[in-house]
This record gives structure tokens, sequence and C-alpha cells, in this order.
């Protein structure tokens, strides 16, 4: 998969010292939506990333969203992961599949049905119980001086090449960003939201070029903090 060379040009910075990362804007939570009681089941399903090339980062997201549902007082269970390779795979082509075969983009609705449908086939007390989908997804990331900001997160992009001085830019990156989708199980989908993970590409500013980082899911504090924010509906009860 090869992406579209991502520039970011050097500029004055334009005041924007104090600005908020706003949540994603297709954020969406069910209205009957409330948070779980402690003790709720919550299955959590291997992450999935968008593209080979932050495959890396799967098993580390999946153990902190773990970590993070055990502490807030769930009781979580995991799906192997060539189990869910195998019933996945089954659920998608029973949809018709979920991304379009012409432009490669997801077919909207089909990702939720088909994760529906799963949940149906893995749950087996519905009482108190969630099924938990997650992808490894690029998002677009604004520039706001030193820094850039997208789903709820703040990150200073890295170059290679130290310049003494912090770099101000402008114009827009691509930030990776942690997916979940909650699903009932009766299928019904729950909420949908993001987590900014980490800015996956540093700045080659001799040759005016993007290039793609090795140390990508090296930050734990950054993998932790991007997690957090994807599961606040189940954290906190809110998704913003």
């Amino acid at each position: 998969m090869r992406f579209a060379t991502l520039l970011a040009f050097a500029t004055l910075l334009v005041g924007c010292a104090g600005f908020q990362p706003p949540p994603a804007s297709d954020t969406y939570v069910a209205p009957a939506f409330s948070k779980p009681q402690r003790g709720s089941v919550i299955i959590v399903l291997p992450p999935q990333a968008q593209f080979p090339e932050f495959a890396d980062g799967q098993d580390v997201v999946e153990e902190e969203l773990i970590r993070l549902l055990v502490e807030a007082g769930y009781k979580v269970q995991r799906l192997v992961r060539k189990d869910f390779a195998v019933a996945w795979r089954e659920e998608v082509l029973a949809v018709g599949g979920v991304f379009d075969a012409a432009s490669g983009q997801r077919i909207p609705g089909r990702y939720e049905e088909a994760l529906g449908r799963l949940a149906r086939r893995v749950v087996d007390d519905p009482t108190n119980t969630i099924v938990l989908g997650s992808r490894l997804v690029l998002r677009p990331a604004t520039f706001y001086g030193a820094s850039a900001q997208w789903d709820g997160q703040t990150r200073s992009p890295r170059s290679a090449q130290f310049t003494g001085s912090p770099v101000m830019w402008s114009g827009t990156t691509k930030g990776l960003s942690l997916e979940l989708t909650a699903v009932a199980p009766n299928g019904q989908r729950l909420f949908t939201t993001y987590g900014g993970l980490a800015l996956p590409y540093r700045t080659d500013i001799a040759r005016a070029e993007m290039e793609l980082r090795s140390d990508t899911f090296a930050h734990h504090i950054e993998i932790s903090q991007g997690t957090a924010v994807a599961l606040r509906a189940l954290l906190t009860g809110r998704a913003n």
C-alpha cells in the first residue's frame, strides 16, 4: 500500500498554543447507551491494522485495552487471533464484503453488520456483555504551530534532523488512531469512538519528505493515553 506523500512546511506560528483538540466529529454513541456496571463482561476482539505497516502495534494496543478495562472493573474475555480470523472471514463473506472492490473504501454499515453477526456468534450469556471490535486506522491530523491535533490528542511531530529550535508547522498530516466499535449481544451498535495514538510519520527536512517511523509503538504513554481516549464511553460513561 503506497500512501500519498504527506508534506508539511515550516511556517510562522499563528497563536494557537492554547487550542484544545476537539473530539472526533464522527464519534457515535447510541442514545440508549449507558456505562455498564462493574463486573460486566467485555469480549475484546483482536485489533486489526488498516495497513500492514501498523501490524506491529496490534498486540501492543490489545494489551493496553485489556489492562485499562480490567482496572475499570470489567471482566475481560479475549478471542484468540487465529480463531477470530476464521470467524471474521466468514461473517465478512456473509454480509457481502466490507470493502468496495473498485475504490477500496469501506462500504457504509457493512463493518458494523459483520461485527454484529460475530457478536451473536461469540456471546454465550447475553446478560451484561459487550463485544468490542478495534482497528488501527489513519486519520487526518491538523497542525497548530509546533504540534498536530486529532481525535482528542496533541502530539509534536518528529523530524530526521535536529534543528535546534521548535519547528512550526501548518497544513495537515496523518495520525494513527484507535477506532473502537462496541456492539450488544443482539448485534446492535452501541458506540464508535476514536483515540489518537501516535504520529506515525516523521519529516526528513533535508529532503522535504515524510517517512514511516520505526518507533511508532515504542512510547507506552502515548499508546496508553490514546487508548484511554477511545475507551471514554466505557471508562467514564461519556464519549467526549
